[in-house]
């Protein structure tokens, strides 16, 4: 942390405050305990490692909060890399005050690596879990997809290496294979338990992360592949909204989904003209697949907490940069 403070304080001058912390992530959960026929209260807690800066621009103070690592970083993070994490983060704090909401209205969308693998773990992950995929209304044998993307959720191992979070057995003791979703323009697989591999193969995506929690259908790492044909330098689209940072995401039965964009960059002739925050990316999940049209060639994995029926456990996605047409709703 010393280290951290020292290299904040030599190249952030215009910093008034700023500081590190460790934050302790609470949550509760209230279980059915049949054994003693009686409700009962179970907590789960998580480490992170958080920023906060304090800046004074034209007299006003602007506070800003990061989520630097979560638990799984923190034990393979080196001092180099989680420097260019803090980097990053008041770069993009001190760029804040200068972002406008922008117009509402159908632009390019460049999603960079981080919210590509936020927008593959809404729009596709959650509606190819087998409980979820049964009242959904817009995938079906039938549809066609965009022949240029594979999704898959991997167990343990990808491209050679193990997965971010490695799983070889799920919580129901069934082994854990990896699943092919959607390639050759097709559907392709579903994520399922033993209750659904009755019918169809058990894929081993029952997870739970606490003993007494009951075991879901959920992702593990689930990864979006874009075809190498398509990997070009996004800079030098004409004119896009670059999205970096996304709050959260969300997806509906019908195939709506939705980004929450924090902060981004608006790009016109392949120079930043200016940056954006606080608007929505919505669209339906087709459509917007079917409208990538390039990649960038740095795929990247990422983790999260995700919440499903009251129950959180932590999982991974990963995602090239891509391009693609989307709906923004600003001002």
């Amino acid at each position: 942390m010393n280290e951290l403070h020292t290299y904040v304080e030599k190249s952030y001058k215009e910093l008034k405050e700023h500081g590190f912390f460790y934050y302790l992530e609470k949550d509760t959960n209230v279980l059915f305990n049949y054994r003693k026929e009686q409700y009962q209260e179970e907590k789960q807690t998580g480490l992170e490692l958080g920023l906060r800066t304090l800046f004074d621009y034209g007299g006003q103070i602007y506070e800003n909060v990061d989520i630097l690592l979560n638990e799984e970083d923190l034990l393979g993070c080196d001092l180099e890399a989680l420097q260019f994490r803090v980097y990053n983060a008041i770069e993009q704090h001190l760029k804040i005050p200068c972002a406008k909401i922008p117009k509402t209205g159908e632009y390019t969308i460049i999603l960079q690596h981080k919210p590509a693998s936020v927008f593959v773990h809404e729009a596709v992950g959650h509606l190819f879990e087998e409980d979820n995929y049964l009242q959904q209304t817009i995938f079906n044998e039938k549809t066609m997809i965009n022949p240029s993307i594979t999704v898959t959720d991997y167990a343990h191992a990808a491209f050679d290496k193990t997965c971010l979070l490695p799983v070889f057995v799920d919580s129901e003791g069934s082994e854990a294979n990896d699943v092919v979703l959607i390639g050759d323009g097709r559907i392709q697989n579903r994520m399922t338990n033993r209750q659904f591999g009755v019918t169809k193969d058990c894929t081993g995506n029952a997870r739970s992360s606490l003993f007494l929690q009951p075991p879901q259908i959920r992702m593990r790492n689930t990864a979006l592949e874009v075809d190498a044909s398509l990997i070009s330098h996004l800079s030098a689209f004409d004119h896009a909204i670059v999205v970096e940072k996304v709050n959260c995401g969300s997806s509906e039965n019908n195939g709506e989904v939705e980004l929450f964009v924090e902060f981004g960059h608006e790009m016109k002739g392949g120079t930043i003209t200016g940056y954006v925050r606080d608007f929505v990316l919505r669209g339906n999940t087709l459509d917007l697949f079917n409208s990538i049209t390039a990649c960038e060639n740095d795929f990247t994995w990422h983790s999260s907490n995700c919440v499903k029926n009251g129950y959180s456990l932590m999982l991974a996605h990963g995602s090239p940069s891509i391009a693609l047409k989307g709906t923004v709703y600003g001002c």
